[in-house]
């Protein structure tokens, strides 16, 4: 294709290339404008607007009205200009005018074209470059105080994928891995993106708050890195991708740090909330029955530890083999998670747990060596090995696991899903790992999680006096050793299927099982406790969409909140982190956790119904059990 310049017209640039078709560029505006007759020789109107991306060209047509025969001669001072809200546009070297069938000539004249009198021509003009998205009102200026609009345009902002904000808070929660959410960055540019995962790769998708970027646009590829949370990123400086930036990405769980030489960000992770993922368990009432197994070692004071993955989604979780016993089960909840290192940790809630006793090993935080003797004990495939643990043995064979992993020790012993969560000690007794994998790759070599992450889980949680400290097994032999052990490592039963806990205790019933309400899915009632003196209800609230750009929003309950049990009413006596209408309690975070007390009420109600007669808390079936 040969391009030459051409000269400056009176009213316009003409496209200077060989004939082709208009049909199809982009988006298409038919404007139809006003005429313009003020002119001595000439009327003029725009007529249709077309913005092509795929060619990065904006095609303005015209038409021109001859009110006098006349031989247009070029002006090489008129430069036509597109302009809008914080945008400008300058006309391309190119000139040209549109035959009857569509199609664009180039103009043949040297010193112009001619139109006769009452002669009407379509013309089209071509700058360089597009009118960026989302921007709906133009104007153009031909020159010689001649200037059309503003005209509204087809010109959406669409993202050059489809992922929308609603689009990724479902993906987040159907693949809720710590990772994949929305994030919004802290530096007070209000940029918030989503992270998406496809094909086992992650990206980001820009969802509002930076010029130029429209709500589905990628923002940036992620490279998984040796260390688990730690990618390298890609972020581009356009929606087309034609160039980059490279940062390090970390998440830590909170939130995702974003930083290079030069550029430090960090991002708070907005969603999915906890009480958006309560939610969306108990709103699932049809779905089919998961059931895999685990291996966890206890802790004093009721915890056990585990691998994150073995209690992720779950939403019953269950030890067995307490005192030696796997024909009793007790129920427990999460207290304590590190998705990054794969670490968790669970509390027995049972009214029957009489605790386990005193533990006989230590947990040894010290890094071990290279050649080290090691055994575990867990509950690997227990669908076809049995219920009974297991041992095997090895050594340390690294202090780095898979791809130079920092956090894991790799060892020969051999371990097998269901593994999982288990301790790895040292030949002495002492705990000095968390079994976490085994290579699929190898024979005979497994990862541990390093102790020291326990500790700093436990540290962080603010979880007290829970790490046994005396070793009473040093002395025996492996035999001996495993004898004693096997009573403080459990088979970790999980399933999808929520099960409500109660505890009841000196006249006291506390219902543990999260439940959304049914006419408010904000609303998550995370306890109920009922004594001989009161009744409590913890109450989640979860910041509706609509509120969602506010940085602060306000919160009350009217003080003549009621619950009715079979038409009698306990009105309500105190409240804990909300305040009474008509004041106010202002929040600045996405959620909030409040307390509402009611009298006592009978031990045996099955079924609350919450009234605020002038506000909007009312809450009609809450279940009891």
């Amino acid at each position: 294709m040969n391009l030459f310049k051409c000269k400056f017209l009176h009213l316009f640039s003409i496209l200077c290339f060989t004939a082709f078709s208009y049909e199809s560029l982009g988006q298409y505006t038919l404007i139809n404008g006003q005429w313009n007759c003020n002119y001595t020789y000439y009327c003029v109107r725009v007529k249709a607007i077309e913005i092509d991306r795929s060619n990065n060209r904006t095609f303005i047509e015209l038409d021109i009205y001859a009110k006098q025969s006349k031989d247009w001669a070029a002006v090489p001072d008129n430069y036509p200009t597109l302009s809008g809200d914080g945008w400008y546009m300058g006309i391309s070297d190119f000139c040209g005018y549109k035959l009857n069938d569509g199609t664009i000539e180039q103009d043949h004249y040297s010193k112009g074209w001619k139109q006769e009198t009452g002669e009407e021509r379509k013309h089209v003009l071509v700058f360089n470059g597009v009118i960026p998205r989302g921007k709906t009102k133009i104007e153009l200026n031909l020159g010689y105080n001649q200037t059309y609009g503003p005209f509204n345009i087809n010109n959406p902002c669409t993202g050059t994928s489809s992922w929308t904000d609603q689009k990724i808070r479902s993906h987040s929660l159907e693949n809720n891995d710590g990772i994949c959410g929305i994030y919004q960055s802290t530096n007070g540019n209000g940029h918030i993106v989503g992270c998406i995962r496809t094909e086992n790769k992650y990206w980001f998708i820009h969802l509002s708050g930076k010029d130029k970027w429209c709500e589905g646009d990628i923002q940036a590829k992620l490279t998984e890195s040796a260390t688990t949370g730690v990618f390298m990123a890609d972020w581009y400086t356009d929606p087309q991708r034609k160039s980059k930036y490279s940062y390090l990405a970390m998440f830590d769980g909170a939130g995702l740090r974003i930083f290079s030489d030069n550029h430090d960000e960090y991002y708070i992770k907005m969603y999915p909330t906890t009480s958006a993922i309560v939610s969306k368990q108990v709103s699932e009432t049809e779905i089919a029955l998961q059931e895999w197994t685990g291996t966890g070692f206890a802790l004093n004071n009721g915890y056990i530890v585990t691998n994150y993955h073995v209690i992720d989604g779950a939403r019953s979780i269950y030890i067995r083999g307490i005192n030696g016993n796997n024909n009793t089960s007790y129920l427990a909840t999460v207290v304590a998670a590190d998705f990054t290192h794969d670490l968790a940790i669970v509390k027995i809630r049972s009214n029957n747990f009489r605790g386990f006793g005193a533990l006989p090993y230590s947990i040894k935080t010290q890094s071990s060596e290279v050649g080290d003797e090691v055994f575990v004990l867990g509950y690997p495939l227990t669908e076809t090995m049995g219920n009974e643990i297991k041992l095997t043995n090895g050594i340390i064979s690294s202090r780095s696991g898979f791809q130079n992993d920092q956090s894991l020790y790799q060892m020969s012993a051999p371990v097998q899903p269901g593994n999982s969560g288990g301790p790895m000690f040292d030949s002495k007794g002492n705990v000095v790992g968390v079994v976490s994998a085994h290579h699929k790759g190898a024979e005979n070599v497994g990862y541990a999680i390093k102790t020291s992450y326990l500790k700093a889980l436990i540290d962080s949680s603010g979880i007290k006096n829970v790490l046994p400290a005396y070793n009473t097994v040093s002395h025996l032999n492996l035999s001996g050793k495993v004898k004693k052990l096997k009573n403080y490592v459990y088979q970790i039963d999980c399933t999808n299927k929520s099960h409500p806990l109660i505890i009841s205790k000196g006249g006291e019933k506390v219902l543990y099982s999260p439940q959304a309400t049914k006419n408010y899915e904000n609303l998550i009632i995370n306890s109920i406790r009922l004594t001989n003196s009161y009744t409590a209800l913890e109450i989640r609230y979860n910041m509706p969409e609509e509120g969602r750009n506010e940085d602060i929003w306000r919160i009350n309950i009217f003080p003549n909140t009621y619950i009715n049990i079979d038409g009698k009413h306990y009105k309500i006596t105190r409240a804990e982190n909300i305040a009474y209408h008509p004041n106010d309690t202002y929040v600045n975070q996405r959620d909030i956790i409040f307390t509402l007390y009611f009298p006592p009420i009978p031990m045996n109600t099955k079924q609350i119904d919450m009234i605020e007669p002038e506000g909007d808390f009312t809450i009609i079936g809450i279940k009891l059990q």
